[in-house]
């Protein structure tokens, strides 16, 4: 199973380096960092 707020966030960031907008691409992965940390979904151990 996949996180849709993952997805979107890679796929803004991959659009951003296609557009070679620097500036977003690290938003991208600033955000996509605190998802991560956040409120990201766990596995299940």
């Amino acid at each position: 199973m996949s996180c849709p707020t993952c997805e979107r966030l890679l796929a803004d960031m991959r659009r951003a380096e296609s557009e070679r907008d620097l500036s977003a691409v690290v938003d991208c992965r600033v955000l996509l960092v605190r998802h991560r940390l956040g409120e990201h979904p766990q596995k299940a151990e």
